[in-house]
């Protein structure tokens, strides 16, 4: 395990980014870092609308 026993993953779907938010947000975040590793700028359109 990394960064203080929690596993790295990637979030694929909308529904694992979602949960993966909530989650967050469950553990008192009120900001979440995503990054993108594809080349495509409309990547992050496609994240506005899961969000």
């Amino acid at each position: 395990m990394l960064f203080g026993g929690f596993q790295p993953a990637v979030l694929a779907t909308p529904t694992e980014i979602r949960d993966a938010i909530a989650a967050f947000a469950g553990l008192g975040a009120d900001e979440v870092m995503l990054y993108c590793f594809g080349l495509d700028p409309a990547q992050v359109d496609r994240l506005a609308d899961v969000l």
